[in-house]
């Protein structure tokens, strides 16, 4: 009865494993999935901010020739590309943010594969602990008959 007990316990334990294993899946891979797509939003954006940066700094290049004639358009231009240079260094930093995002998500989906395997493993056990209970009750049984 002890042994029965003990199969019991260790499936009811395989099956809390399983349903915590299923609860983190399922928790965790829609956030992996939403950092990539933000990975993908943000890398956009940088490259559309450095494009026009450098438009910027050329339609500068252009304005000093013609100073005299130009210096509010100029001082303009700087200010627009005073800007972008600030947005383009915190880009930068926030490339960084990024790249630890894409480990943080690629982490997050590792964690979720393990979880997916550990609630495949725990199934299988389960399956398995069934299998043996079944067995040890049929043994008790003919032990009760032969008794009987």
């Amino acid at each position: 009865e002890n042994k029965l007990e003990l199969y019991r316990r260790e499936m009811r334990n395989a099956e809390a494993e399983k349903q915590s294993a299923q609860i983190v899946n399922d928790q965790l891979l829609p956030r992996a999935e939403a950092m990539g797509s933000e990975v993908e939003r943000v890398t956009k954006e940088a490259k559309e901010a450095s494009g026009r940066a450098g438009e910027l700094r050329s339609r500068i290049a252009k304005l000093e020739n013609t100073y005299s004639e130009r210096v509010a358009e100029k001082q303009k231009a700087e200010a627009e590309s005073a800007e972008l240079e600030r947005k383009l260094q915190a880009w930068a930093s926030h490339e960084a943010q990024v790249e630890q995002a894409t480990r943080t998500r690629d982490q997050w989906k590792a964690y979720v594969e393990a979880g997916r395997a550990a609630a495949e493993k725990a199934e299988a056990d389960v399956a398995k602990l069934r299998e043996q209970c079944l067995a040890y009750k049929a043994e008790m049984e003919a032990r009760e008959e032969k008794k009987a």
